[in-house]
């Protein structure tokens, strides 16, 4: 296990994004079967989800979720010394999504982006190598986005469609705002790998 407790990190704020869009999961039963889709709603309590329209990317809701945060919060971005994304859909292989976004925020060129390419255990992993990346830089901020934006219709067209990712991956961005100080309630993380 790696795991590590952190006293000096402050969550500031936090917000997300949905998309507008909105599947129902009976609706899935032509391709999943009427029993898959009952089994899988009464084990999840899922009933829909929100999904992107064609052209909305993790990046698109990534950057939703950050700039609502950024404005509400009316901080210096030349403060912020790093935005991490963590996505199992980046909008492309190269270059990374986490650019993108750095770009559309305004962030200076000061402010290092890279990504992190999880899916399920991604807020914890991003949130643990973010509150440890926060103890070394010179920055006080760190902006952690984490998004997705599952393309439904290749999930769909695939012979054997994977139920959980027919029915379980919705689409989202979240924006969280972490602040270096000089002590704070800890923030615990344990990681692990199987």
């Amino acid at each position: 296990m790696a795991g590590a407790e952190f006293r000096n990190v402050n969550i500031v704020g936090l917000t997300g994004a949905v998309p507008k869009n909105i599947i129902r999961n009976r609706d899935l039963a032509h391709a999943l079967g009427d029993e898959t889709i009952e089994r899988i709603i009464q084990m999840t309590g899922v009933e829909q989800m929100h999904k992107a329209l064609p052209e909305q990317t993790a990046g698109d809701l990534g950057y939703t979720a950050a700039e609502e945060l950024l404005g509400k919060l009316q901080i210096d971005r030349t403060e912020i010394g790093a935005l991490v994304l963590v996505t199992g859909s980046p909008d492309y292989i190269f270059p990374s999504t986490s650019y993108i976004i750095h770009r559309r925020l305004g962030l200076p060129q000061e402010c290092m982006a890279f990504d992190i390419g999880l899916q399920c255990s991604g807020f914890v992993y991003g949130l643990h190598t973010c509150a440890s990346l926060l103890q070394s830089m010179k920055q006080r901020y760190l902006l952690l986005v984490v998004a997705e934006s599952f393309k439904y219709e290749n999930v769909m067209k695939r012979k054997k469609p994977d139920n959980s990712l027919a029915v379980l991956n919705a689409d989202a961005g979240t924006a969280m705002l972490l602040e270096r100080v000089p002590e704070a309630a800890p923030i615990r993380t344990e990681l692990y790998a199987d």
